[in-house]
């Protein structure tokens, strides 16, 4: 259980939104792949992580 692997419940909740953020970020990456029909580039991850960061 990924809960057993931290001292505290704020880093497991730190982790939890993590990882979120990871799938989130890299669900709306897929999805730019497959409207675009190209390779998704450094700047739309990081402009799609900055937007995230300042909702």
């Amino acid at each position: 259980m990924l809960s057993l692997l931290f001292k505290d419940h704020v880093q497991y909740n730190l982790m939890i939104g993590y990882l979120f953020l990871v799938d989130n970020i890299s669900s709306q990456l897929k999805l730019h792949r497959y409207h675009t029909g190209r390779e998704s580039r450094v700047v739309t991850a990081l402009t799609l992580l900055k937007s995230h960061l300042f909702r």
